[in-house]
């Protein structure tokens, strides 16, 4: 399978999934990920999609840079999508892989039942409550649950 393929699967996936996807396909637009996905019901991703050779997901420096602009919580959301293996990774730059939100693919590849949805809506929670979380903690603002 090539990065091509994968695209394609998880386009349609989320397609049947109730959702958008769409393929940025310009040569022009050097740096800017590989496809917008919106699962029902939940915010715009960018997504970089990427076949994973090492531990980490990693993308290039301008790729990194236009995720991170894209990066508008809680209406837009970027974030890497690697496979590995049996695998389906979801995280940032330089993320290592045992550290990621992960979904197993389906054993067959072009079957419509990749887990891009779930996997889209979960890291969102994941995210936003993490960050959310840590922002209030250096804030001073976070309080302990009361007994």
């Amino acid at each position: 399978m090539n990065e091509s393929d994968l695209k394609r699967y998880l386009i349609r996936s989320i397609r049947l999934q109730g959702g958008v996807g769409h393929r940025i396909e310009d040569k022009f637009k050097v740096g800017w990920p590989d496809m917008i996905m919106i699962p029902d019901s939940e915010p715009v991703f960018f997504v970089e999609v990427k076949l994973v050779k090492g531990a980490r997901l990693i993308c290039t420096e301008l790729q990194e840079e236009r995720l991170g602009e894209l990066w508008r919580p809680p209406h837009a959301l970027s974030c890497i999508v690697g496979l590995k293996d049996r695998w389906l990774y979801i995280g940032q730059q330089g993320e290592k892989l045992v550290d990621c939100l992960s979904v197993e693919r389906p054993a067959k590849l072009d079957s419509p039942d990749w887990s891009i949805s779930y996997l889209l809506t979960y890291y969102r929670r994941h995210r936003l409550d993490s960050r959310a979380h840590s922002i209030l903690k250096r804030s001073g603002m976070e309080t302990e649950p009361s007994p």
